[in-house]
């Protein structure tokens, strides 16, 4: 719920900052890219934690 609501407050600045309604879209793809790679680090971290890929 949280990332919901940020999505939707970052995309609001992103209109009210002038950008047009185009801009929602390129916020939600900076924000879907940030995710992602928040994903493979905590994939990494884990992956060296436990001694590498499990089988």
């Amino acid at each position: 719920n949280i990332a919901n609501a940020l999505g939707a407050w970052l995309g609001g600045l992103a209109v009210t900052a002038g950008f047009g309604w185009a801009s929602t879209g390129w916020v939600g793809a900076g924000l879907a890219v940030l995710g992602l790679a928040v994903f493979a680090s905590s994939l990494g971290r884990q992956q060296a934690a436990s001694g590498g890929p499990s089988a």
